[in-house]
């Protein structure tokens, strides 16, 4: 199969994203289910990405491995029936091209409610994903990225506020992105226009280790805080790591 949904090992993995109680309600009353894709590496066959993404590339020189095709458009199809999506990949296997394809698709796609947040764990990280995303998809307008830094947040510009509404594809740190809502840099409507969230290294927002099944999964104070803000029902999640969020069982239901 191309894909698997982990019931109950994801189940409690979104509630502690969303903010829900452990184990309160059925995964159909708590959440969407988080659907993991099984990464099919030998496939000869291409899964067909857009053409204008694939010019796009080319224009960039940059190439496009079959798993990295079959990962965007099996994920795509899940996110547009309403799951959310887990992604996992070792470093060096292209999971930042991955996730700005699926981004760059959404927005092109999406209409009112296109605008994609991505949500990162450090500034280098940030800041290299921006880059990179100029680099290969604003040039041919797949979209319009924006840094969002302690510089932006702080700036009082004309333009400001016109920046962070033509923008559609978005890197944040968790910290400055709650201190750009509670400053009013991105207001309420902006945040209504937000279709699609990537958590990318989603794992290294967590503290502790899980060490033992039913433990609880829990995340630093500002990251916390973000999930709180985001806590919106016609959200989508994409989770990108090389780690899974959880080990799946061996021993039987």
């Amino acid at each position: 199969m191309l894909f698997i949904l982990w019931d109950l090992l994801h189940t409690f993995f979104l509630d502690a994203c969303l903010g829900l109680p452990e184990g309160e309600g059925s995964p159909q009353e708590c959440a969407r289910a988080i659907v993991k894709i099984e990464i099919i590496t030998t496939t000869g066959k291409d899964s067909q990405l857009p053409p204008y993404v694939i010019l796009a590339l080319q224009r960039a020189g940059l190439g496009r491995r079959h798993y990295q095709e079959h990962a965007c458009t099996e994920a795509l199809k899940l996110l547009q029936d309403g799951a959310n999506v887990e992604i996992n990949l070792p470093p060096g296997t292209g999971k930042t091209l991955i996730g700005q394809i699926i981004g760059c698709i959404w927005i092109r796609e999406q209409g009112k409610h296109n605008k994609v947040l991505c949500v990162l764990p450090s500034s280098n990280l940030r800041q290299q994903h921006h880059e990179y995303c100029l680099r290969w998809a604003a040039e041919p307008r797949l979209c319009t990225p924006l840094e969002i830094t302690s510089q932006w947040v702080s700036s009082k510009r004309i333009w400001h506020q016109g920046l962070a509404e033509k923008a559609d594809f978005w890197f944040i740190l968790p910290e400055l992105f709650c201190n750009a809502i509670q400053s009013a840099h991105i207001t309420g409507e902006l945040l209504r226009r937000i279709g699609l969230v990537i958590l990318d290294e989603y794992d290294s927002f967590s503290i502790g280790v899980l060490r033992a099944e039913g433990e609880n999964l829990r995340f630093s104070k500002d990251f916390q805080r973000l999930l709180g803000i985001l806590d919106r029902p016609d959200y989508r999640y994409l989770l990108m790591s090389a780690t899974p969020a959880r080990k799946p069982r061996t021993d039987g239901p």
